[in-house]
């Protein structure tokens, strides 16, 4: 749910800041276009493994499953170390510039379809309630697993 979350509200933030893709011309977009801004720094969140948001479940579970792989355990956990602080890295970055904007620039908010603001609650509501209830959604898939 985290990655579609984060390419569409990317694609959001470009689209308020006249369809440029570099991050300069993403300066201020959060505030073009607000609901974008929570999706992709809630994916953001998600995806460094922030406790609350989907990611942090698939991370902990990850780290779980290496603690049991005895001499593998320290690599499969530095891998795991590795990826986190490299996506904190690169997405803090991007929340830095989309949130910073110029002093005394004006900012004329993005129209959004409805169908976009519907679609990015959505992502929002189901990243966090993915977070908060993970634990029910690995039941499933390990009943799943089962069956294989």
């Amino acid at each position: 749910i985290t990655k579609p979350m984060l390419f569409s509200s990317a694609g959001g933030l470009a689209s308020a800041s006249g369809h440029k893709k570099d991050f300069g011309s993403l300066r201020g977009a959060a505030y073009r276009n607000p609901i974008a801004a929570a999706a992709f720094l809630i994916g953001s969140l998600s995806m460094i493994g922030i406790p609350f948001f989907a990611g942090f479940g698939a991370k902990y579970y990850l780290s779980m499953a290496a603690i049991g792989m005895g001499a593998k355990m320290w690599v499969a956990l530095a891998a795991l170390a590795v990826s986190t602080v490299l996506n904190a890295i690169y997405y803090i970055r991007v929340i830095a510039i989309i949130f910073s904007k110029t002093e005394g620039e004006v900012v004329a908010r993005h129209k959004n379809a409805p169908t976009y603001t519907f679609a990015m609650t959505v992502f929002i509501i189901v990243n966090i309630l993915l977070g908060l209830f993970y634990q029910p959604v690995m039941n499933v898939i390990t009943v799943g697993m089962g069956l294989l």
